[in-house]
């Protein structure tokens, strides 16, 4: 059994690193600030992994990074509620757990990040409970019900790592339309099939003897794909940062956008703010 997950270059420790100033200052303000304190806080993570990342350095050897689950739990929040599907981590989320100070606010749960997130949606109070949401799927495995049920609560900073070049790009065919199977899984992410007409075009053209093809291709690129992102975030968000971080692989090509959105409208401002400044170098 190996105790780590292997993953990721350096877009790997740019995500954590922006998640990990937005909790220090999402405890800070709710520690300090006299009316936040009347909420009791929530951080989640939905694809927890290990706890801790080995990542490899390109020359066959590797380095330990503290996982997301890690870090959060050096924040002060009210509870902690880790989410994995693979019986493996799980039990190595139970070490983390064992191991830290924080132990008896931490829960472990074993299952289906959808499920288990709705569940936790549906069984809140969301007028005394304030929360952050972090979504690092492996694929794309997020269902734009489970993103639209956060937005609702009006209650829930989320940050979720899309799977762009990873995975949508590679879905969206440039000479003709994804194939059914792949066209439902869009569907799926993106909670419409709206995509098609924002990202594809049809063309008929005569042939020589008066028949005639139809040809579809894809005319958009991922600075679309991204544009569309936003504004289906929008719709279920009060607030969502306009320039996701656009974390690049080493051959800078755009594997990821690292979004921000805000579904609590008292807090959206600041929240924004702070989501800014550690996304600003990472949005083109």
């Amino acid at each position: 059994m190996t105790a780590t997950q292997e993953f990721g270059g350096d877009w790997t420790e740019q995500k954590l690193a922006i998640l990990d100033k937005y909790l220090a200052a999402y405890s800070a303000i709710f520690r300090s600030n006299a009316q936040a304190r009347y909420f009791e806080t929530i951080y989640v993570d939905a694809f927890a992994g290990t706890g801790v990342i080995e990542q490899s350095n390109g020359d066959d050897t590797a380095r330990l990074l503290a996982g997301s689950a890690s870090r959060a739990i050096r924040h002060e929040f009210d509870r902690y509620v880790f989410i994995e599907k693979s019986a493996e981590r799980v039990s190595k989320l139970q070490e983390l757990k064992r191991a830290s100070r924080a132990n008896h606010k931490i829960t472990v749960l074993h299952g289906d990040a959808n499920t288990e997130l709705l569940k936790l949606v549906r069984s809140t109070d969301w007028k005394k409970h304030r929360a952050v949401v972090f979504l690092d799927p492996y694929g794309m495995q997020v269902d734009w019900k489970t993103i639209a049920a956060i937005g609702a609560t009006n209650a829930i900073d989320l940050w979720f790592l899309f799977p762009l070049g990873q995975a949508v790009m590679r879905m969206l065919v440039k000479g003709s339309a994804p194939p059914t199977e792949w066209s439902q899984s869009l569907d799926r992410v993106f909670g419409t099939a709206d995509w098609k007409r924002q990202f594809y075009i049809t063309i008929a053209q005569g042939e020589l003897f008066g028949g005639e093809t139809v040809n579809t291709y894809r005319h958009a690129d991922w600075r679309a794909v991204k544009k569309f992102l936003v504004e289906r975030l929008q719709l279920a968000f009060d607030s969502v940062h306009p320039k996701p971080a656009v974390l690049r692989n080493s051959n800078n090509a755009p594997i990821f956008l690292f979004c921000f959105a805000a579904a609590n409208p008292r807090g959206a401002k600041t929240a924004l703010k702070i989501a800014d400044h550690l996304l600003k170098p990472f949005d083109s």
